[in-house]
């Protein structure tokens, strides 16, 4: 009776400590969780603003990035709902909440049209450098070029939005993707092979040229200095870019091997790997806009001016309406002040 009573008791207290440690590891992620969402929305709306109101950005290379900057925003709005939906109101669970929200189907939209758009950019690089006489991306080109990557990326993206279903299982309601194990399995091996292995063979070859061209190329030691200077301009470009891309497969190469072992069965990873792995992919939406306001110059120094000329048109605004002189006039002509000093 005294052993029982002891093992009970043990047992009591190993399951009072996991969940303590539970209960801990859930508050610190969710406080990243929050962090990095800030992040996203801040940043790539920053982004989005910058190029779109800087005449100077306004190139199709730069609004591929508004694009990327667009899909990650969406991402991240999502991520929010799915917080919402997990965490704080499980009573918003429904069919649509659970193929759209649950299934991370927007995350996945979203991570489709940064690898595409990350491709359009690399290979945009590439004949921009190595074929200067060819390269020239028309407007018409470029919103074709766009209208192929949602294509694809809204076309990959289905299968988790069509065969995910909310249902009833051992007196639970839960998300569960209905499909066979070799369906699941063949589905897995499709993704990775058309959003990871297929566009970074084509992005590290093009890469690797422009790297080539650029650094090794004994013919540029012998241009003139606005040639230098050209050259310089680019090598500044293709390492933001290489940023970016470096960046991007360390955050979602993880969520591929999460797919893998639940696909083809790995069991024993827990509850913390794939919180983890969620967490890393959403990172994967808010570096961006860091890697531009550290590595280009230009990016850095629109946006500090965008926001101090802003707080300064707020504060002569205020100014202004304590003293009861505003006037509609008044606030259209500090708006357009700040416009025209930038």
């Amino acid at each position: 009776m005294e052993s029982n009573l002891t093992t009970n008791v043990s047992a009591a207290s190993y399951n009072s400590t996991a969940t303590s440690h539970i209960n801990t590891f859930f508050n610190i992620w969710s406080a990243v969780f929050f962090i990095v969402l800030s992040l996203n929305f801040i940043g790539n709306i920053l982004v989005v603003v910058v190029i779109m109101t800087e005449r100077k950005f306004h190139s199709t290379m730069n609004y591929l990035f508004v694009n990327m900057a667009f899909s990650d925003f969406l991402a991240g709005v999502f991520a929010l709902l799915w917080y919402i939906a997990n965490y704080v109101a499980p009573e918003w669970r429904s069919d649509w909440v659970c193929r759209i929200v649950a299934a991370n189907s927007i995350t996945v939209l979203s991570g489709l049209v940064s690898i595409f758009t990350l491709t359009a950019i690399t290979l945009e690089r590439y004949h921009a450098i190595l074929k200067p006489l060819e390269h020239r991306m028309s407007w018409s080109r470029f919103r074709v070029i766009l209208l192929v990557i949602w294509t694809l990326s809204i076309t990959f993206s289905l299968p988790y939005v069509i065969f995910m279903k909310f249902v009833e299982r051992q007196n639970r309601k839960m998300c569960m993707f209905l499909l066979g194990k070799w369906q699941r399995q063949l589905l897995t091996s499709l993704m990775f092979s058309f959003m990871y292995v297929c566009p970074n063979i084509i992005i590290c070859v093009a890469y690797a040229k422009i790297v080539k061209y650029l650094w090794f190329n004994q013919e540029n030691n012998e241009m003139q200095e606005s040639h230098k200077a050209l050259l310089r301009s680019r090598k500044k470009i293709t390492k933001l870019l290489g940023s970016v891309l470096i960046l991007f497969n360390l955050c979602t190469f993880p969520n591929f091997i999460g797919d893998f072992m639940l696909s083809f069965g790995a069991v024993g990873y827990g509850h913390v790997f794939p919180q983890i792995v969620f967490l890393m992919q959403l990172v994967s939406t808010c570096v961006n806009p860091l890697i531009f306001f550290i590595q280009s110059n230009q990016f850095r120094k629109r946006l500090l001016d965008t926001i101090c000329c802003k707080i300064s048109a707020i504060e002569r605004w205020s100014t202004l309406r304590g003293t009861g002189t505003s006037t509609k006039s008044q606030t259209v002509s500090i708006n357009r002040h700040c416009r025209t000093t930038l």
